[in-house]
């Protein structure tokens, strides 16, 4: 039960030790410029979102599981792995990938029209909606490997998320 909340535990402890310098640092008379104020309202909106983890899961396990199956489609357990299955995880990939091109392309506009904090909310938003794309398709993919001994499955499972951040930060490099 307190393996559910430590990722939460852990980002709070964090956004509290970034928090207290931000605020010793101003309290001091030191200055932040724009930059630094995007960074610090980015982090605290992202972590934020990582805090409530553990909202986002009671709340969702409130929603029937079939229902999210059948909007994942996952495939069968028993199915076989097949050339669609591997196509399937890179072209789900290649969407959050893009969705990072975009958000990296339209941030600097929106970082110049709206300011700092508008730019930090849509950065995490647009981010977070990436991470989830990209999640979707690594749990669509890694699915079916569940039916596999307990290691042939973390095998895959690190494998594909290690392609996943791969593939994010190949995009990230490309655009900025």
């Amino acid at each position: 039960m307190i393996y559910e909340y430590l990722p939460s535990l852990t980002c709070l402890l964090l956004l509290a030790y970034l928090d207290f310098y931000l605020i010793k640092g101003v309290l001091n008379g030191e200055r932040l410029n724009e930059k630094n104020k995007f960074l610090y309202a980015f982090l605290n909106i992202t972590i934020f979102v990582v805090i409530s983890l553990p909202l986002i899961n009671y709340l969702m396990s409130k929603i029937d599981s079939k229902s999210v199956s059948e909007f994942l489609n996952l495939p069968d357990r028993d199915a076989n792995i097949t050339y669609m299955h591997f196509y399937d995880f890179l072209s789900g990939l290649a969407l959050s990938a893009f969705y990072i091109t975009v958000m990296m392309f339209t941030f600097k506009d929106a970082l110049k029209n709206f300011g700092w904090f508008i730019a930090a909310f849509y950065l995490a938003v647009m981010f977070l909606f990436s991470v989830s794309l990209g999640a979707i398709s690594l749990v669509r993919f890694i699915h079916p490997f569940t039916r596999y001994n307990t290691i042939a499955y973390w095998i895959c499972a690190v494998t594909s998320c290690a392609v996943m951040l791969v593939v994010t930060q190949v995009s990230m490099k490309m655009i900025s």
